[in-house]
């Protein structure tokens, strides 16, 4: 027979695997329109969260983020921001123009 403590501890172990199964990997790169250059350092945010990260040498970045459907900021000095709706988060391509002064 199974003791309540045994049981409880099951539950625990199935509620954190499903848990950790739950968060979708959000990874791509961020390149300029033009050029098709990487822009390494652009910051790459989940719109109305603090998580984000950095584009690294290759313009690649990697968030892991528990929802599908989100909005990634991207922004680089120099470039004009972006919004991107994302509800598959596999192989981005995002692409920045250059900011025009008049």
């Amino acid at each position: 027979m199974i003791s309540h403590r045994n049981l409880f501890n099951f539950i625990i172990l199935i509620l954190l695997f499903s848990f950790s199964i739950l968060k979708a990997d959000y990874h791509g790169r961020i390149l300029d329109s033009e050029s098709k250059e990487p822009l390494i350092g652009a910051a790459i945010s989940i719109k109305g969260t603090e998580i984000g990260a950095i584009a690294d040498k290759n313009g690649s970045f990697s968030i892991q983020y528990n929802k599908d459907n989100i909005v990634l900021v991207v922004n680089y000095v120099g470039y004009q921001s972006k919004e991107v709706i994302v509800s598959n988060g596999k192989n981005l391509e995002i692409e920045l123009s250059r900011l025009t002064f008049r």
